[in-house]
């Protein structure tokens, strides 16, 4: 999984020990969790896209293509977006961890 910008306002903890529950081959666990974050990172990338002004989503996906790590592209959507940005990703970040471990544990039964 490629590090981005964006890790450290996601946690994702809860999630890894509750998939810690299942004895999952290693291969399917990583893939699994590859999805996870696939799919949490790909939710996000919308949050801020409908919270950055469109004659920025070009060049905002141009440098996230070629240096998704980057911490200047939070600065960049800091100076871009009128709301406090860090707060939406983590209020969304903590919606989708809860949507996703509702899904493991109905899995349980």
């Amino acid at each position: 999984m490629a590090k981005t910008f964006l890790d450290h306002l996601i946690v994702l903890e809860e999630v890894t020990s509750e998939l810690d529950v299942y004895d999952l081959p290693a291969d399917e666990r990583e893939e699994i969790l590859g999805l996870i974050h696939h799919t949490t990172h790909q939710h996000l990338l919308n949050v801020i896209l409908n919270h950055l002004p469109k004659e920025h989503h070009e060049p905002f996906l141009t440098k996230f293509q070629k240096a998704p790590h980057d911490p200047e592209l939070l600065a960049f959507l800091k100076k871009e977006i009128k709301a406090d940005i860090e707060s939406e990703i983590r209020i969304q970040a903590k919606k989708i961890k809860a949507e996703i471990l509702a899904e493991i544990k109905k899995s349980k039964r």
